[in-house]
C-alpha cells in the first residue's frame, strides 16, 4: 500500500516547499514519490522550483480547466502515489479503494468521475469496470 504522509510530514512538507527545496529531494526524504509531493505544493499554492528542462507552469485558460475544485483540498489520495489510482491492465484497485474508504470526499470524488466521464483509474472507491456498469447498465439483466 502507497504511503500517506501524516498532519506531522505535511508540515514538514510545506516547510521544505516553502524553503526551496525540490520536489525529488523531498520526495526522496519521505519515501514516496515525486508526484505525491508536486500534488501538495499544487494544493498548497506553492511554486514548483525542479521543471529542469520540462513544460512551464499552466496559465491562462488552460490552468482553469486543470484547477482543482475545492473538495479536493480534503482528498486523500493527493498524499498517495497517483499509480495507485491507475494500475496496469490486469492490476488490481484495492489499494486505491482501501485509501478511498477512508476518505472524507469519496462520494464528491465518484460523483466528479461519472459527470466528467473518467473512464480510466479509480475514483471515489470504484474502478474503471464498475463505473461502466453505473454509467452503461447491461439492458439484458
Amino acid at each position: 500500500m502507497p504511503k500517506i504522509l501524516s498532519d506531522t510530514d505535511l508540515i514538514q512538507v510545506r516547510q521544505l516547499l516553502r524553503d526551496g527545496v525540490t520536489h525529488q529531494a523531498i520526495a526522496d526524504d519521505f519515501g514516496v514519490s515525486r508526484t505525491t509531493i508536486t500534488n501538495v505544493a499544487t494544493r498548497e499554492g506553492l511554486s514548483r522550483t525542479d521543471w529542469g528542462d520540462g513544460p512551464p507552469p499552466l496559465t491562462g485558460s488552460t490552468f482553469e480547466l486543470l484547477r482543482p475544485k475545492p473538495w479536493m483540498d480534503d482528498a486523500l489520495c493527493a498524499q498517495a502515489d497517483p499509480d495507485t489510482w491507475f494500475p496496469e491492465k490486469g492490476g488490481g484497485s484495492t489499494p486505491a479503494v482501501a485509501i478511498c474508504r477512508r476518505c472524507p470526499v469519496a462520494a464528491e470524488c465518484l460523483d466528479y468521475a461519472l459527470t466528467n466521464g473518467e473512464r480510466f483509474g479509480t475514483w471515489g472507491g470504484v474502478g474503471e469496470r464498475s463505473r461502466r456498469k453505473l454509467t452503461h447498465p447491461n439492458p439484458a439483466a
